[in-house]
């Protein structure tokens, strides 16, 4: 066979294989070439294939794949060589050898395209999920190829687009899917992919007004440290950036303070004194409010010590929604907060003090739930009792078959469960949908406690209910605040929780995840 025979070649596919072959490969030549003109005229209606055809194979989780494709995952470079001589395209909308190269962590295709083709195809592209090459990397973890793919990715947009560094960074860096609510940092697991992130973001300047749909990027750094001290630097020069407002209705300011992140704050407060606008509207009030509840003592501190005067146009407000709003504070709100509200409040230090009394009553009262509205029982801090002496603790069901320790898991009551347990109550019983106790958890301390107590200790987060719901599918379905949420989190993943394990209709437990904090736990 010459050089340039498989160019003219003819291969026919064969319904029925001959010698174990399924393809004839047939060469044209002066004396059969009418005859194989006659024969592919006559096969035209079977349909007919290129080296662009994309088969079944799945090799990178993208759809079908190109020959190409197939062979650039493999790191078949001596076929994608031949398969490029045929014909064969490194680029066709939603198919980019690259990005199979990329998913695979094909080193030598990656560096066999970008050094021999670079300037064969557009390295750049993104797939139907607006995915590239780049971000693909971001995924996989690997910062080598992650750095050599941007470098040239942005050396071809500053070639082929006309497009300054950073202009091209910005290009590349962004995803944008209507179907996901993630930013390009939300792809990136903690560790050096993220380090490096960070390194992109302050050295190709990265426009932090960036925003789209659920994303604004300057949260989304600053939630996972990401360029933290470049953010601040791009903040003091456009104090501007503070007031842009996030998908929830928050500026960027108030999402700073609910983060935590105010160290910076009052010196930009000194320089730019109008930026305190940013913060000072109904949200603002509100997120005083969510401090105060959720005992972020030292941030709610921040915002009374830095906004006073805008919180003292309207006190009988603020007196009545946020400082004594009895009907859903506990008696941990005010032995948390009282103090800082009467330093604050001075006015209102006897209201405070009466309300931490009478929250101190409500207690008791609050946990006379419907659960349990057919048993005369009686709720204390510290007990439950049965005023019934002949009933037993351990016997009470309430609605869904609901134990006591159920509920006082639930209600995160631990001296509760701890004289139940004392009382009789099996730690092993379970509700009418197969929950144990332990899948009722909602804090780190009960967590502790329950294992503690429990002779299988941290085999415990194995245990199923009836769904095949384990108690990482459980704490994934909470909606607490970021910290609490995350240190349990964590702790049932070091205690050897699947992360992988489906339920019973194939949900893992990230599809239970509502927000970016679990996220954030699940991809370290």
């Amino acid at each position: 066979m010459k050089d340039g025979d498989l160019e003219i070649a003819v291969f026919v596919i064969l319904t029925t294989p001959i010698d174990g072959e399924d393809v004839a490969v047939i060469h044209p030549d002066g004396n059969n070439r009418l005859g194989i003109f006659k024969m592919v005229r006559e096969l035209l209606p079977n349909g007919i294939l290129s080296w662009n055809y994309t088969s079944v194979l799945q090799v990178t989780n993208e759809g079908d794949e190109t020959f190409i494709e197939v062979a650039a995952a493999q790191g078949r470079i001596n076929v994608m060589s031949q398969l490029y001589e045929l014909g064969a395209d490194l680029s066709l909308p939603d198919h980019c050898p690259l990005m199979a190269a990329c998913s695979t962590l094909c080193k030598d295709s990656i560096r066999w395209l970008l050094t021999e083709h670079f300037d064969h195809f557009d390295c750049t592209q993104r797939n139907s999920y607006n995915i590239n090459a780049f971000l693909v990397l971001v995924q996989e973890g690997d910062v080598e190829m992650m750095d050599f793919v941007l470098k040239k990715m942005i050396l071809y947009r500053q070639k082929n687009y006309n497009e300054t560094e950073s202009e091209a960074f910005q290009n590349i860096f962004h995803y944008e899917d209507k179907a996901s609510s993630l930013s390009s940092v939300g792809l990136a697991r903690d560790g050096p992919i993220l380090d490096k992130m960070g390194e992109y973001v302050s050295h190709y300047k990265l426009d932090l007004s960036y925003q789209w749909q659920r994303i604004t990027i300057l949260l989304d750094l600053m939630r996972r440290d990401v360029a933290v001290d470049y953010c601040w630097s791009e903040i003091r020069k456009k104090p501007k950036l503070l007031g842009m407002v996030d998908c929830n209705g928050d500026t960027v300011l108030q999402g700073l303070i609910r983060m935590g992140k105010v160290d910076v704050l009052p010196e930009i407060y000194q320089s730019h004194p109008e930026v305190k606008e940013f913060f000072e509207n109904d949200r603002g009030i509100n997120l005083l409010k969510d401090m105060l509840i959720y005992h972020k003592v030292d941030l709610a501190a921040f915002i009374l010590e830095n906004h006073a005067q805008f919180l003292s146009k309207d006190l009988d407000s603020l007196r009545k929604n946020v400082l004594l709003s009895n009907y859903q504070y506990n008696t941990d709100f005010y032995e948390k907060n009282g103090d800082l509200l009467v330093k604050h409040f001075p006015m209102y230090a006897t209201e405070i003090s009466e309300a931490r009394e009478k929250a101190k009553e409500r207690t008791a009262e609050h946990y006379h739930q419907k659960e349990f509205r057919d048993f005369n029982l009686e709720f204390t801090e510290s007990t439950i009792i049965a005023k019934d002496e002949t009933q037993s603790l351990s016997a009470i069901r309430g609605i869904l078959g609901l134990t006591l320790l159920h509920y006082a898991v639930d209600k995160d009551n631990k001296l509760w469960f701890v004289h139940l347990l004392e009382s009789g109550c099996d730690i092993n019983a379970t509700d009418d949908e197969g929950n144990l106790p332990i899948h009722f958890v909602r804090s780190l301390e009960m967590f502790n406690l329950i294992i503690e107590k429990h002779p299988n200790g941290t085999a415990l987060v194995h245990r199923t209910n009836n769904y095949g719901h384990t108690v990482l599918h459980k704490v994934c379905s909470l909606r607490l605040n970021k910290e609490r949420f995350s240190a349990l989190l964590e702790k049932v993943i070091e205690c050897g929780a699947n992360v992988n394990q489906l339920t019973k209709l194939g949900e893992s437990p990230l599809f239970m995840i509502g927000g970016p904090a679990g996220l954030e736990v699940l991809q370290k």
